[in-house]
């Protein structure tokens, strides 16, 4: 039920009266007055349309055929005034309706020819085809897609189809129908190339951009990063695109593995027990600790072990010893005034003791990556 600033019907009635005054502003055109002599043919569309939530026209529906089809009226064929007079308005009607057609059919063309130029192409000639029409859709960040080649090619016409059709010879790879409306060809002018150029990727109708190169790398809030030179675009529409993306779209492409961050990321921390950090200080949380701060780089940050340099100091190049000892990929160790065991600190020793600490003096000879010793 419907009441005043409280709507609750579904509008099917209000859709249907749209719907019938369509049919009368079409019927009436310049005559509006007399839309009702037009009403019993709007209602009449309106009955025989196909109606989407019904799936069925409703005047099948409530007599369960379809209407009989309206025959072409011959001046004298009934006896009847009214059904004479009701055919002669409908063939006076489809009269205006054919006249009304070819005027707007007129228009047209008048529009269109005034930008329109004849394109004549022969076989044998190279023409750059444009692609335009199937708009570039693909990566996340879509800056350098307004900056792509507007014509590709040159491509050789092998067959005229008609006047407003030719066959290219494309490359064998491509995935695109080889003929084209003369609209979307340009003349090539210049030396052809010996092969012809290959297309871009197209992916459902749509002209998808393909990696070149990777250029340089660089970490983006903790994720790895690429900065990906496209093809045929130049250099400053390069954009950076996130790793994973990249494999998963294009996993053929060769992604610079080995290349290096942009700009480092130094994560620095205290031991359990120094400093700011709580806990309690002992050998084995110093292991524990300099262990997960390796997860967070490797994990958390997209690093890899081969990007990371160990930093320890003093009582702190136990726990990185004991962990580059455990890598053999690392990038570097730097040791800063290390010590070669607890109780050689503390005592003048030289022999290991089972009950002795941060024992570098046995690991040290373990560590394979670079090591830079630090004495102040």
């Amino acid at each position: 039920m419907s009441t005043a600033f409280h709507p609750q019907s579904d509008g099917q009635s209000e859709s249907a009266n749209r719907v019938i005054i369509m049919y009368l502003r079409c019927l009436t055109g310049d005559r509006p007055r007399d839309w009702l002599r037009w009403l019993p043919w709007a209602e009449y569309v309106f009955s025989t349309a196909f109606q989407s939530s019904l799936r069925e026209t409703p005047f099948r529906v409530v007599y369960g055929r379809d209407p009989p089809s309206i025959r072409s009226y011959e001046p004298g064929e009934t006896r009847v005034a009214a059904v004479a007079k009701t055919m002669e308005e409908r063939a006076e009607f489809l009269e205006d309706i054919r006249l009304r057609l070819e005027q707007a059919q007129a228009v047209q063309k008048r529009h269109y020819d005034r930008a329109h130029r004849s394109v004549h192409f022969q076989v044998g000639d190279w023409v750059l085809l444009r692609l335009w029409r199937r708009a570039a859709a693909s990566l996340p960040q879509a800056a350098s897609g307004k900056l792509k080649p507007r014509f590709y090619g040159p491509y050789r016409v092998v067959e005229l189809i008609n006047n407003v059709a030719a066959r290219l010879a494309l490359p064998p790879q491509a995935r695109l129908h080889d003929v084209f409306h003369v609209g979307l060809l340009k003349k090539f002018h210049g030396d052809p190339p010996q092969a012809p150029p290959p297309l871009p990727a197209v992916r459902h109708g749509a002209v998808v951009p393909e990696p070149e190169r990777a250029v340089k790398a660089r970490l983006a809030r903790g994720v790895r990063q690429v900065l990906i030179q496209w093809k045929g675009a130049s250099p400053a529409s390069a954009t950076w695109e996130d790793v994973d993306t990249i494999r998963s779209k294009f996993p053929q492409f060769q992604l610079e593995d080995e290349l290096p961050l942009e700009e480092g990321r130094d994560v620095i921390y205290d031991y359990s027990g120094y400093g700011q950090s709580s806990g309690k200080p002992s050998e084995h949380n110093t292991y524990a600790d300099i262990e997960a701060a390796y997860k967070c780089l490797i994990e958390n940050f997209g690093a890899k072990e081969e990007e990371i340099i160990l930093y320890g100091q003093s009582v702190g190049s136990g726990p990185t010893v004991d962990l580059a000892s455990r890598l053999t990929r690392l990038r570097a160790v730097v040791l800063h005034s290390p010590i070669l065991s607890g109780l050689r600190v503390m005592y003048p020793v030289k022999r290991t003791y089972w009950f002795d600490i941060y024992k570098n003096i046995d690991k040290i000879p373990q560590v394979t990556s670079p090591v830079l010793i630090i004495h102040v």
